[in-house]
């Protein structure tokens, strides 16, 4: 059932969450945006937002050097809402973009134990944006150093 969610309220509790579970390798979460309540405001499902939301953290978090940093920006504005998610790894090759969201494609460290990550994450979290008329794309952090996961989605008319 979609209803009127509040996409900073929903950032900031996921990183409140995030930061009394404890993160690894002293990496660092944050919220980024200077919004008051509603002002971001989506038309979804909350449960299904937040999953997409943790799916990308968590994949952040993968991905982020000990003692990086991974941020929660939300921008509003021209009609949409913007949730993204920044690490400081390595990024994703331009090439690699598109097949990122695909089923079963993982890219990942040989270091890191097969079988941990099936795949299907980034594609589930795109069936979810798509279901809620939104798209999905990863571009670079804008400091060059990392990914930069966005979810768009059309803001709620007020």
């Amino acid at each position: 059932r979609f209803m009127p969610v509040d996409a900073v309220a929903l950032a900031t509790g996921l990183v409140a969450a995030y930061q009394t579970a404890g993160l690894p390798g002293g990496v660092a979460i944050a919220f980024a945006g200077d919004y008051g309540p509603e002002a971001a405001m989506v038309r979804g499902d909350p449960a299904r937002l937040a999953q997409v939301l943790r799916n990308l953290i968590d994949n952040a978090l993968s991905f982020s050097p000990p003692g990086g940093k991974v941020t929660l920006p939300v921008a509003a504005g021209d009609g949409r809402v913007t949730l993204s998610v920044g690490d400081e790894g390595p990024g994703v090759p331009v090439e690699n973009r598109r097949d990122v969201f695909k089923r079963f494609y993982s890219q990942r460290p040989e270091a890191e134990d097969f079988g941990r990550h099936s795949g299907l994450g980034l594609s589930i979290a795109g069936a979810i944006v798509e279901a809620h008329g939104g798209q999905m794309r990863v571009d670079d952090t804008p400091s060059g150093q990392g990914a930069l996961f966005s979810v768009e989605l059309p803001a709620l008319a007020r």
